[in-house]
């Protein structure tokens, strides 16, 4: 009886830390490619030349009280990115688009193994586009600012209270083809 006591125990004192890095706060932050269609922002820019991807950058926070369920806040940059059109100075146009959102998940989880999760996230952000525009020697600042539907999927890899991220972030943004971030985080469980 001893022994079957103390291989509980033992048991216990062993998995207690396993276990409780599937649920609690945690916080984190990374970086990724994003990609966006400019000429989805405006029409003036279906003639120019453009570069469709950048950095972005992340940081969350979240709380996941239950194994299959947790909520989440964050904050994207999904960066600029630039269009233009060269040739004379004189009719030289170019544009810089920059993407940034404030968002809210719900987050399901289907753990794979004790370490590893596949993960989905419905939610609700509010976005802001600023664009700047410089048409023949003029400066011209436009902004735009809404909030609509975000998505996300990827896998979660769990060492203790540390972890790894990769994942994809969707925003919708109407009348436009929608902003993507591909992103690699490091998180940090409480």
């Amino acid at each position: 009886m001893r022994k079957i006591v103390f291989i509980l125990f033992v048991t216990a004192v062993f998995a207690a830390p396993a276990a409780a890095t599937e649920t609690g706060f945690y916080i984190g932050g990374g970086l990724g490619i994003s990609s966006l269609d400019a000429r989805d922002f405006d029409p003036d820019y279906a003639h120019l030349r453009f570069e469709d991807e950048d950095f972005g950058a992340k940081i969350f926070a979240g709380y996941r009280p239950f194994k299959y369920f947790a909520v989440e806040a964050g904050y994207t940059d999904f960066g600029n990115v630039k269009v233009w059109e060269g040739g004379n100075a004189q009719f030289y146009e170019e544009a810089d688009i920059h993407v940034t959102m404030w968002s809210g998940y719900a987050v399901g989880l289907i753990p794979l193994s004790g370490k590893v999760d596949l993960f989905g996230k419905l939610g609700y952000a509010s976005w802001d586009v600023d664009n700047r525009v410089n048409s023949r020697g003029e400066t011209e600042d436009r902004s735009t600012s809404g909030s609509d539907l975000a998505f996300g999927a990827g896998v979660n890899f769990r060492f203790n209270k540390l972890g790894a991220r990769f994942e994809g972030d969707w925003l919708e943004i109407p009348d436009t083809s929608g902003v993507f971030l591909f992103s690699i985080s490091l998180t940090y469980i409480f």
